[in-house]
């Protein structure tokens, strides 16, 4: 996986479509070439994650196949995309692990082989 110069600007795009405070913007990457781009949003009262969103969107692409962790060896669906998150705020990167809940689904949809973050 090489994170080109394109990748970052792309992100550094996407982040700025964000209207919460803590913006944040994911990226999922098929080996090198980027399928998904998203960032966080309002959701009701609360705001969906944009590693959520991401997710959402990827499992949208395959709507054949129900994806879960704990399928059994003869179904086991291959992890082999990488997720990015960044958070970027007054101009550079921030700290942006996913939260508990983000990375239970990133878990749990058994498609997430590496999870990178600012």
């Amino acid at each position: 996986m090489k994170l080109t110069q394109t990748i970052i600007d792309n992100l550094l795009i996407t982040v700025k479509k964000s209207t919460i405070t803590h913006a944040h913007a994911s990226v999922i990457l098929d080996g090198n070439r980027p399928i998904i781009y998203t960032y966080n949003s309002h959701w009701g009262r609360t705001s969906k994650h944009a590693e959520v969103n991401a997710i959402n969107r990827l499992m949208a692409l395959q709507p054949k196949v129900r994806y879960n962790a704990q399928r059994n060896k003869k179904n086991k669906i291959h992890k082999k995309y990488t997720l990015i998150v960044i958070r970027y705020s007054n101009n550079h990167f921030v700290y942006s692990h996913p939260c508990p809940a983000c990375m239970r689904r990133i878990n749990d949809c058994g498609l997430i082989k590496k999870v990178l973050y600012s």
